[in-house]
């Protein structure tokens, strides 16, 4: 289960590969004669933060970053797939809304550098002009 939804992990016969599905999206399931067994190092969990890290979103941002600790405490595995080692992380990740990718990454407290696409640029210094100015707001009040 994971925000509220139950998944289920099993071996996907058509592809060959285990593959994780959302349950209330199942709409039938039957048995088949083929049986599977499962491997003894298959981590349910570990496969089931891969595969929503993985989910087709409407934007994909690749970020740059210092600090591998860091990023694998603020940054959900739900969310992005980190790479690398201090110093020169790479986090990949899919959102919906970039709004909320600019709050994330502010709130890293690290530097980083968006690698692209350019829209994700935009949307973090739109942010970043928005927190000036309430910053600024009421300054000799």
């Amino acid at each position: 289960m994971h925000s509220g939804r139950w998944y289920v992990s099993g071996l996907d016969h058509r592809r060959g590969q285990a593959r994780t599905f959302r349950v209330d999206r199942v709409v039938s399931a039957r048995p088949l004669p083929q049986t599977y067994e499962v491997p003894g190092d298959f981590d349910a969990v570990a496969h089931l933060t891969r595969s929503l890290a993985a989910v087709p979103y409407a934007h994909e941002v690749e970020v740059v970053e210092t600090s591998l600790e860091e990023a694998r405490r603020r940054i959900p595995a739900t969310v992005a797939t980190l790479s690398g080692t201090d110093g020169a992380v790479t986090v990949r990740l899919r959102a919906e809304r970039l709004e909320g990718v600019a709050r994330m990454l502010a709130g890293l407290g690290v530097p980083f550098v968006i690698r692209g696409p350019e829209e994700p640029r935009a949307v973090v210094r739109r942010l970043g002009r928005d927190l000036l100015r309430s910053a600024e707001a009421g300054q000799g009040a």
